[in-house]
């Protein structure tokens, strides 16, 4: 039996070094994109690392406004659940509610007296409030913070403030103002209570705002039928606000 030879070497090994060449290039290949997925992996904590660090900061500059809403407006002035619109305005598209819903989002007569009895110091808090939470929830939209990990931290300051700011936010920016400035705030609260529904160690207690005058609830705990938590489920398992 004839065995071909090249180089003195048979077939079979230099079909073997070419087996070896094969794996050993494989091996780099793999060491290699290991290499670049740690490095992508720490860049993208990295990243999102100082995007979490830039939300801190953005919350804690405007802590000092937050504190006088809570300690020096009238609870009066605090707006029930019923007087949103049952769905917030959408990106880009035009803000329309019936009007039906427009009588049953109007002022009671002690919210419109605790609004007039604001001085220009208290609506300058108020508006520079407003004002922050309306960035935070533009940078949270356009994806520059996680707004999983915003809503995880602040929600229920989120909630708080709009039920609190609202008459504010719709007597001078909108009425005086004119235009759409602080609608973005309608679509925050809305998805803060939605993620609060969905988790259960959220809705099982009370939202409640504190003032030196007395608590209000606004958003009361709930227990959910058995549809609806599957439903809650769901939303919480794919994360859909």
């Amino acid at each position: 039996m004839m065995i071909e030879l090249f180089l003195g070497k048979p077939t079979v090994f230099w079909c073997g070094l070419e087996a070896i060449g094969v794996l050993a290039n494989a091996l780099i290949l793999a060491i290699t994109g290991w290499f670049i997925y740690k490095q992508l992996r720490t860049a993208a904590r990295t990243f999102q690392f100082d995007g979490i660090r830039k939300m801190q900061e953005l919350v804690d500059e405007f802590r000092e406004d937050r504190d006088k809403v809570f300690l020096t407006f009238p609870i009066e002035l605090v707006v029930s659940s019923t007087q949103f619109a049952s769905r917030p305005p959408i990106r880009i598209v035009g803000y329309k509610i019936s009007e039906g819903e427009r009588r049953r989002m109007l002022l009671t007569k002690e919210q419109a007296q605790a609004l007039n009895s604001l001085n220009d110091e208290q609506i300058y808090v108020a508006r520079k409030v407003i004002g922050k939470l309306n960035d935070l929830g533009q940078l949270a939209e356009d994806g520059f913070i996680n707004y999983k990990v915003f809503l995880g931290k602040y929600h229920t300051i989120i909630i708080r403030l709009c039920h609190f700011l609202e008459p504010i936010r719709r007597k001078i920016e909108e009425e005086q103002h004119g235009g759409n400035y602080g609608q973005r705030l309608l679509r925050m609260r809305h998805t803060a209570i939605t993620y609060n529904k969905i988790s259960p160690k959220h809705r099982n207690v009370d939202i409640k705002i504190f003032t030196p005058n007395g608590s209000i609830t606004i958003v009361p705990a709930m227990e959910g039928s058995l549809t609806q938590r599957v439903f809650w489920y769901f939303q919480r398992s794919f994360f859909l606000l």
